[in-house]
């Protein structure tokens, strides 16, 4: 059996383990565990849009849609923290490589998922595979 040795094993080839990938100190070796190929993960066919607290007037209103898409069974703490680092998260996609649907004057957002405001953010109807993409090609 052949043995490798590596500083970092990462489970899962989603926007959350290629995040993590990407964030972790360049000299790292790095081994990412995946089904069959990168593109091979519920985040690559996810359509929709992902939302995003648009300042902190905005932070009760979408603390309230999520509970409410949500029959009230999220875990309110949980909601709380997605909220809080929904802005941060976006950043980070963009400085990846992710290219938002929007024009010079700004991001495009719009409604879904129970939302009552637009912030929704979006890659033309593709969302995770535009994400993916991205993040692959730092990979």
């Amino acid at each position: 059996m052949k043995v490798e040795n590596y500083d970092v094993v990462i489970v899962g080839s989603g926007v959350a383990g290629l995040i993590c990938a990407l964030t972790l100190p360049i000299n790292f070796k790095i081994i990412l565990v995946t089904k069959k190929k990168l593109k091979d993960s519920n985040s690559y066919l996810a359509q929709g849009g992902i939302s995003v607290c648009r300042g902190k007037e905005d932070k009760e209103d979408f603390i309230e849609d999520t509970l409410i898409a949500g029959h009230y069974k999220n875990n309110r703490k949980a909601v709380e923290i997605l909220v809080d680092e929904s802005e941060k998260a976006i950043k980070t996609l963009i400085e990846k490589g992710v290219e938002f649907t929007g024009d010079e004057k700004g991001l495009f957002y719009t409604k879904e998922g129970g939302h009552r405001k637009y912030r929704i953010l979006y890659c033309k109807d593709q969302t995770g595979k535009y994400i993916m993409e991205s993040l692959i090609e730092k990979i």
